[in-house]
C-alpha cells in the first residue's frame, strides 16, 4: 500500500491540502517514525514552520487527462529534443511534476486532491 511520504518531497512549490486549510509546500522533512510532516509555507509576507500529519496532507494536483492543448503541444516538442534519452525522459518528467500533474497516479489512490474538484 503507498502513502504520500514518498511522494511529497516531489511536489515542493505545489499547493498541499493540510485537511484545515490549504498551504504552499517549500520543503518537507519526514520525522523517524513517519507520522509529521514538517511544512515550511509560505502565508502572506512571513515564512514559518507547520507539523502536520502524514495522514491529512494532500498534495493538490492535476490529471494528465486535464493538460491544456497548450499543454500537450509543449509536451510533444519536449518529446522530440535530440539528446540522450534518459535525460529528456528525466526532464519531461520534472516538468510534469513541476506543472502539477499527477504521474504517480495519488489521486487515484486517495492520497492527492484533484484540483478540478476544488472551488476556486
Amino acid at each position: 500500500m503507498k502513502d504520500i511520504k514518498g511522494f511529497l518531497n516531489y511536489y515542493i512549490g505545489q499547493d498541499i491540502d493540510t485537511g484545515t486549510g490549504r498551504v504552499t509546500l517549500t520543503g518537507v522533512h519526514i520525522d523517524s517514525f513517519s507520522r509529521v510532516a514538517k511544512a515550511i509555507v509560505l502565508n502572506g509576507n512571513y515564512t514559518h514552520s507547520i507539523d502536520l500529519s502524514i495522514l491529512t496532507v494532500k498534495p493538490i494536483l492535476r490529471q494528465l487527462s486535464d493538460m491544456t492543448d497548450g499543454e500537450k503541444k509543449e509536451y510533444n516538442e519536449r518529446t522530440q529534443r535530440k539528446g540522450y534519452m534518459a535525460q529528456v525522459h528525466a526532464d519531461n518528467t520534472d516538468w510534469l511534476i513541476k506543472k502539477g500533474f499527477d504521474i504517480f497516479f495519488l489521486i487515484r489512490d486517495g492520497l492527492a486532491i484533484d484540483a478540478k474538484t476544488l472551488k476556486l
